[in-house]
């Protein structure tokens, strides 16, 4: 029986076994915000550190600096799901993801900043849109899963009307003053709470295309620049699973400050399953 067993594990990539042995969802280091306190709406606060440990922050290398310009979500060992916005017109070279961190300000290294082998953005996207914005992100090699770097999953199924009249966490290093400037990005990771809602009048011109969402409380806490492709997550059975990713939300006349009191748009994972799922083919073939 043990030789049979070692001939399975030989058998099979490495990397895919090291994948097969961890559970996607689940954190090794407890978030704050615990899944039977889901009803409760809460502020946006810092997170315990690694307690989202499948966001990753997605770098642009401008020739001078590897600016965080949007948040992902690591759904393989080797794959990161975020927005088409992000990486509009921007070649994979100059991307790389960033895991395992909780400061945007820890060094880089080899081992934490892993460069992108390819993009895939999904056909019907649009900059000029708000529909279809998802894409996948191919990393130059499939990392190893540990306390620090694991995976979420993906919703089980195409039900979209799960999410509807829940709570969602969202976490992201987006802005927290509202501007739009690289130098108000949070230098560390921050977490959200924030009701999907179901039509609501405020919701009705993009409700086709995307997840609404807002915080109900008094503190209106909301997603901003810098926070596009981060993940927007729901609990089930103790399972962290990936329903929305963070597409646009609404900002001033002006587009200088984002509005908190307003709600915010995501992208409908489980619209996408089918998509995700070809893809991830596709880009296994092309290897």
């Amino acid at each position: 029986m043990l030789f049979n067993l070692l001939i399975v594990v030989i058998g099979i990539n490495l990397s895919v076994y090291n994948e097969m042995i961890h559970s996607c969802g689940v954190p090794a280091i407890r978030p704050s915000i615990k899944i039977k306190h889901l009803n409760r709406i809460i502020s946006g606060v810092s997170a315990n550190a690694n307690s989202w440990p499948w966001v990753v922050s997605i770098r642009f290398d401008n020739g001078t600096h590897k600016n965080h310009i949007c948040g992902g979500s690591l759904i393989r060992a080797q794959y990161v799901l975020t927005a088409a916005n992000c990486v509009y017109n921007k070649q994979a070279k100059h991307l790389s993801a960033v895991v395992g961190s909780h400061r945007l300000d820890e060094m880089l290294t080899p081992e934490n900043n892993i460069g992108v082998k390819r993009v895939a953005s999904h056909s019907k996207f649009s900059i000029r849109g708000v529909g279809d914005n998802i894409a996948i992100l191919k990393l130059d090699k499939a990392l190893n899963l540990s306390e620090k770097i694991s995976t979420i999953c993906l919703p089980p199924n195409t039900n979209e009307a799960f999410a509807f009249n829940k709570n969602a966490v969202i976490a992201g290093w987006g802005s927290t003053t509202g501007w739009s400037n690289y130098e108000s990005v949070s230098p560390d990771l921050h977490q959200i709470q924030l009701r999907v809602m179901n039509g609501e009048p405020k919701c009705k011109i993009y409700e086709h295309f995307t997840y609404c969402a807002q915080d109900e409380s008094e503190n209106k806490s909301n997603i901003c620049y810098g926070d596009a492709g981060s993940p927007m997550m729901m609990a089930r059975r103790n399972r962290w699973f990936l329903y929305g990713i963070a597409s646009f939300v609404t900002v001033t006349t002006d587009r200088f400050t984002c509005v908190n009191a307003e709600p915010s748009y995501f992208s409908i994972v489980p619209r996408y399953l089918r998509w995700i799922y070809s893809t991830l083919n596709a880009f296994k073939r092309k290897g």
